[in-house]
């Protein structure tokens, strides 16, 4: 996709009319069925380059990683990170979290990870070997 300064010098209009083309254009019904034609689409093709890549395949491997942004730079997928926990209904942010004392959030952490479980079934005063 070309950048808007390279429309404005080969169309030979204003950035304003190119910003308006494309503003417009991005929220035309045709665009957002291709958009998510494409989304769908790119599912079922990482899908598929992946089991190549898990089958030995290097290229697809490499290719795959590229996708996801693990090797080359950033991707032109994005993945979304949401930090919070949801416990029935109720919902506790990272912020949040961050802002407890250090003993709490280490004991949130052990019950996340399953260590707190492990500790109630052997019992606190018994000592775990590892």
């Amino acid at each position: 996709m070309p950048t808007n300064n390279e429309i404005v010098e080969r169309a030979e209009l204003s950035r304003q009319t190119v910003r308006k083309h494309i503003k417009d254009y991005s929220v035309h019904p045709i665009f957002i069925e291709q958009q998510e034609k494409l989304k769908f689409i790119t599912e079922k093709v990482l899908t598929k380059v992946f089991q190549f890549a898990v089958k030995g395949d290097i290229r697809a491997c490499r290719l795959y990683l590229e996708c996801m942004g693990k090797i080359g730079g950033q991707s032109n997928i994005s993945n979304t990170q949401n930090n919070y926990i949801q416990i029935n209904g109720l919902t506790i942010s990272q912020e949040q979290i961050q802002q407890l004392p250090n003993e709490k959030q280490k004991t949130i952490r052990d019950i996340i990870e399953g260590r707190e479980r492990i500790i109630k079934v052997i019992g606190p005063s018994e000592k775990m070997k590892v």
